[in-house]
């Protein structure tokens, strides 16, 4: 237990040199006693003060032995209530004015350098730890879950992503996905969009083979966001009867629906632009096809061998009917071709057997080779103004044809055996001024001598 000295009071008009020798003296004695050496000043009112303060070893005019600063505590050096606090904070160590020890900011947390409620908190936010003003410690992108340091990278184009019985194939990063199949059967239905593992996808295509051989499967339903439908998506699916095809499809691939044998009835939307080769090739069972304006290609074979389509119109978009776009289809009787189309592909209605007549729109120009080679039934053809060629062997076989109208002037081309094999008692009908030119173009072209080429 420390000792305690009495200091006396000296006179005010001594002089404080004259006390000098007096001072160290007590000093060596206290620190003898084991009093602390820095507690010891000197003031007024106790043995070594020469300030005036009330205890001794003060020497600034503060209540407390070594306060050198006018402050209560000891220890104090800043006019701060408590000891070892330099800045005038109520808190030792603080030298910030903060409320709280090792506070340097004026925060009210220890260690909080920012102004932060909390400590270790350098960014103004409310937990510690985090500098990006998230509210989840070590987040530094904005976002709510910790250690998380950027959005969910998205999966590549070409990943594989499953959800439930389907599959799917990312091809627009973060956005965009093939329908690449399903292990469901019967009905199915194909969705707009789908999400997995947090990201939306928009289902905007159906996969090449995504459905291949699938016998189970009885009916489709094609999601508004298709717009296309791969090659050969649904090839040989021997039960597929119904097929529901959304506005928005632009293009049918490859053998899409070949051999869809059970297949009854297409409606392709006005949207699509292309149907394929072969893309509804080998539907048996197909009677109806409907195509809207807008629709400018159908490829080679598209509708080949659609034994039960019974009748098509063609919109003019279709410029061109490719090669054997609609042969073999035995029970077609009716074909309406609008102005727009230019040419009639080779073998393009060859085989149809049960074709009688067929009206050429003035805008088509050409009739290739075998264009309508084998139609049994037919009997009239009405070519328009725009008819430049006749390729080979376009009317062969056609048996029953006795009346041809050519309104063209412009009819320049007539190849070989064009006409062989129509009916043997045919007539040709010209425009009058065309008389004489036509009959040397058409001679020899397979018809027999007793067709007669006259004027309109």
């Amino acid at each position: 237990m420390r000792k305690r000295f009495i200091v006396l009071v000296l006179s005010a008009a001594m002089a404080v040199s004259n006390l000098s020798g007096f001072g160290t003296a007590v000093y060596a004695e206290a620190v003898e006693e084991g009093y602390p050496q820095e507690n010891l000043s000197v003031s007024d009112e106790n043995p070594d003060d020469v300030s005036g303060n009330e205890n001794p070893d003060d020497v600034s005019g503060n209540e407390n032995p070594d306060d050198v600063s006018g402050n209560e505590n000891p220890d104090d050096v800043s006019g701060n209530e408590n000891p070892d606090d330099v800045s005038g904070n109520e808190n030792p160590d603080d030298v910030s004015g903060n409320e709280n020890p090792d506070d340097v900011s004026g925060n009210e947390n220890p260690d909080d350098v920012s102004g932060n409620e909390n400590p270790d908190d350098v960014s103004g936010n409310e937990n510690p730890g985090d500098v990006s003003g998230n509210e989840n410690p070590d987040d530094v992108s904005g976002n709510e879950t910790p250690d998380d340091p950027e959005q969910q990278t998205a999966p590549k184009v070409g990943t594989v992503l499953t959800d439930g019985t389907d599959k799917y194939k990312v091809t627009k990063e973060g956005s965009e996905a093939a329908y690449t199949g399903t292990t469901a059967s019967g009905a199915v239905k194909i969705p707009d969009k789908v999400t997995i593992d947090g990201i939306t996808y928009q289902i905007t295509s159906i996969g090449a083979r995504a459905f291949e051989n699938q016998t189970t499967l009885t009916s489709i339903v094609i999601g508004k966001n298709i717009t296309q439908i791969g090659n050969y998506a649904f090839s040989d699916c021997l039960k597929l009867k119904t097929v529901s095809m959304k506005k928005g499809v632009t293009s049918i691939g490859i053998e899409a629906f070949i051999n869809c044998t059970a297949l009854t009835s297409i409606a392709i939307p006005k949207t699509v632009k292309t149907v394929k080769a072969r893309a509804f090739m080998g539907c048996g069972k197909l009677k109806t096809a409907s195509m809207s304006a807008g629709l400018s290609t159908i490829g080679k074979g598209a509708f080949r061998n659609c034994t039960a389509l019974a009748m098509v119109t063609i919109p003019g978009s279709a410029s061109v009917i490719k090669t054997n776009a609609f042969s073999g289809c035995t029970k077609l009787a009716s074909v309406n071709l609008k102005a727009g189309v230019t040419t009639i592909g080779s073998s393009a209605f060859a085989g149809c057997r049960a074709l009688e007549s067929i009206t050429i729109p003035k805008s088509v120009t050409a009739i290739q080779t075998n264009a309508f080679n084998g139609d049994t039934k037919l009997r009239t053809v009405t070519m328009g103004t725009g008819i430049e060629t006749i390729g080979k062997k376009a009317f062969h076989s056609c048996k029953k044809l006795s009346v041809i109208t050519i309104k063209s002037k412009k009819l320049v081309s007539v190849k070989a055996d064009a006409f062989l094999g129509i009916h043997a008692s045919a007539v040709i009908q010209v425009k009058p001024a065309k008389l004489s030119e036509y009959t040397r173009l058409m001679k020899g072209k397979g018809q027999g001598s007793r067709v007669a080429i006259v004027k309109m």
